[in-house]
C-alpha cells in the first residue's frame, strides 16, 4: 500500500502526530500546502491531518477537492482531552452524514497556546474567558483552556497515533 501523510500544523503539534505516524507506517509526511493534485494521484492512501480553530478542521475543504480515488483518512489535532465526546463534535461539524463513511476520522489531543493570539480572535477568547472564570463547575476542558492564558498546553503523545496506524495496517 502506498500511502502518504499530509498535514497542516500551525503550532506543531499536527506535525509531531503526521511525523510520528509516517514514521509507523514507514511513508513520506508533508505540508498539504506543498503537495500537488497531481502528485497525490501516485498514492491508495492518504492521510491528512489539521488543527482545530474554533471548531473547524483548517484546510479540510482544500483537502477533499484533492482527494480523486485514493482512500482518505483524516485525523484532527485540539486542545480537548475529551477524545470520544469532542472527537464526534468535530467529526459531525465538519463532515457531512456521507463523508463521514468516507472519511474515517480520528481525534488526537494536541494543546492550547492562547499567549501568542492576537486581534480580534484575542477579544473574544477573553470575553469567554472571563466567563469561564466565573463558571462555578469547570470541565477538564475548561481549566485547559483557561491555563492556555499563561502556560501553553501540550497533549501530544504517540500512545494517541496507535488507533490510526492500526486501522491503515488493516486495511
Amino acid at each position: 500500500m502506498n500511502t502518504i501523510v499530509l498535514y497542516q500544523s500551525k503550532y506543531g503539534h499536527t506535525k509531531r502526530y503526521a511525523e510520528w505516524i509516517a514514521m509507523e507506517l514507514g511513508c513520506v509526511a508533508k505540508p498539504l500546502d506543498e503537495t500537488s493534485r497531481k502528485e497525490l494521484t501516485t498514492y491508495d492512501t492518504v492521510i491528512f491531518g489539521t488543527g482545530i480553530y474554533m471548531g473547524k478542521m483548517k484546510k479540510l475543504g482544500k483537502f477533499k477537492r484533492m482527494i480523486k480515488d485514493q482512500r482518505p483518512i483524516v485525523f484532527a489535532v485540539g486542545g480537548s482531552l475529551e477524545i470520544t465526546e469532542y472527537g464526534e463534535e468535530v467529526e459531525a461539524k465538519n463532515f457531512t452524514p456521507d463523508e463521514r463513511n468516507k472519511f474515517p476520522f480520528f481525534y488526537l489531543p494536541g494543546g492550547i497556546d492562547l499567549t501568542k493570539v492576537k486581534g480580534v480572535l484575542k477579544f473574544f477568547l477573553n470575553i469567554g474567558r472571563k466567563g469561564l472564570e466565573n463558571k462555578k463547575d469547570k470541565t477538564k476542558d475548561d481549566i485547559e483552556f483557561l491555563r492556555g492564558f499563561h502556560n501553553p498546553t501540550d497533549h501530544v503523545d504517540r500512545k494517541h497515533i496507535v488507533e490510526l496506524v492500526d486501522y491503515v495496517r488493516n486495511l
